[in-house]
């Protein structure tokens, strides 16, 4: 969205053109650079794969063909979007329509994973529809190449000329379209007649927060969910190379080592889903120091509100936030487990080990607002506390830290049922470090720019 109509609202395409650059220019341009970012992403990927060689089943073909679905998807799916955005006029319905795309990916790819209980791949059949669409699901790749069996260089090829027509399609309607133009008009754009003219009915910090974050964290959800459906549609083959003791000495032995593969891996899949939201309750909270430098506290404050509220009320929405993004996340585990992992109440442990994360998302919040109560400079503070409760929930015994630091950890402390005492401790740690950080930041001026 930011290399089309991310240049066309922030004046760049229009100030290229005015200076003589033809439409065509920018649009190699874009293409350049998302060609650039997919292949870096890929080689990414393989590099991270190169390191577990020997390992886990992994060698250097399946490395290779590992980075080049994740790189040919990135650029699968930017390309869908670019074609998407030529459909609407604004950044905002532009990212919208780029959702809506992960979306239906996503539920053809769960489609396929549903079908008959494996993928399209492991049937070699076409003949069900659902496994039809999972093969023409930009997130369905994987199962088509199989990295990590023998690898299919077909189907890379042929998504990877997919990719390339589409992005080439999106790009004859831009050059061929007036700036800010779209395929779809909509409807009373120019009178107004769909326009909401009632005023924001909240009442306080928290109601305002809540209802201008709801496009973000809707958008967070849908995309939270659809990684971990993705995550959980892969786990078929983990699961069964575990199992045969195909997984020697590296993460996913670590991972999946101790009691049963399918219920370790859902306790992984969560793991990461946890880190996923983790970071944007983050960020979510990390915007009150973005607004106390902008300004936008000070004019609070002049109304006579308490200067605790505001923090208060960011560190209650991102809460709030996680639990949509956890639920909806749960709901799609839940949904997609039982038809790729083998044993019993399988869907149960996936909503668990999902659901069961929000107490270290809320902790990690809670240090987020302490910080960002003594100060905005001391933000990344938060960001330091989810990087290396990350680090030492997934790399910790690999690099045999010692028990009592893993323990420390904001993840980690989801049981196969039940709850157990530290996703309690999490939850009072998140409270009293909400209120530490409301104490704080009543004790101080407000930050003045830079501050």
């Amino acid at each position: 969205m930011r290399l089309t109509r991310g240049v066309e609202s922030d004046g760049t395409a229009e100030l290229a053109r005015a200076a003589g650059l033809p439409p065509r220019a920018l649009v190699v341009a874009s293409g350049v650079v998302a060609l650039g970012a997919a292949g870096a992403v890929g080689a990414a990927a393989t590099a991270g794969m190169l390191v577990h060689q020997g390992a886990d089943g992994v060698t250097t073909a399946g490395a290779i063909a590992w980075g080049g679905v994740v790189g040919t998807t990135f650029l699968l799916m930017a390309a869908l979007s670019a074609l998407g955005a030529q459909c609407v006029a604004t950044v905002g319905a532009a990212r919208g329509a780029g959702m809506v795309v992960l979306g239906l990916a996503f539920l053809a790819r769960a489609a396929g994973d549903t079908s008959a209980g494996i993928s399209p791949a492991a049937s070699g059949s076409s003949a069900d529809p659902r496994g039809r669409l999972a093969t023409l699901s930009p997130l369905g790749l994987r199962g088509d190449v199989t990295p990590f069996g023998t690898p299919d260089w077909s189907h890379l090829l042929a998504a990877l000329g997919a990719a390339l027509v589409i992005g080439a399609a999106a790009g004859w309607i831009w050059t061929r379209r007036e700036l800010g133009a779209a395929l779809i008009s909509p409807a009373g754009r120019h009178t107004g007649a769909f326009r909401l003219r009632r005023r924001l009915r909240v009442r306080g910090p928290v109601g305002f927060l809540a209802r201008t974050s709801l496009g973000v964290t809707l958008a967070w959800t849908i995309g939270v969910a659809a990684l971990t459906g993705f995550f959980v549609g892969m786990g078929g083959d983990v699961v069964a190379s575990a199992r045969a003791g195909r997984l020697e000495g590296g993460l996913l032995e670590a991972q999946l080592g101790h009691g049963d593969p399918a219920t370790s891996y859902l306790a992984y899949v969560g793991t990461i889903v946890g880190i996923i939201t983790a970071g944007y309750a983050v960020l979510h909270v990390a915007g009150h120091a973005a607004a106390e430098r902008a300004g936008t506290l000070a004019v609070l404050r002049s109304t006579g509100r308490r200067p605790s509220r505001p923090l208060l009320a960011y560190a209650v929405t991102a809460a709030g936030a996680a639990v949509c993004v956890l639920l909806a996340s749960g709901g799609v585990a839940a949904l997609v487990a039982p038809a790729v992992l083998p044993g019993d109440g399988i869907a149960d442990a996936a909503w668990h080990q999902v659901i069961g994360q929000w107490p270290g998302v809320a902790a990690l919040a809670g240090v987020t607002a302490v910080a960002v109560g003594v100060g905005p400079r001391w933000s990344p503070v938060a960001w330091l506390a989810a990087g290396m409760s990350a680090g030492l929930v997934l790399l910790g015994s690999l690099l045999h830290a010692p028990g009592w630091l893993i323990d420390l950890a904001a993840f980690g402390h989801v049981p196969s049922s039940g709850f157990v005492a530290a996703q309690g401790v999490l939850v009072v740690f998140a409270a009293a470090c909400a209120v530490g950080g409301a104490v704080a930041v009543t004790r101080r001026d407000l930050a003045a720019g830079g501050g």
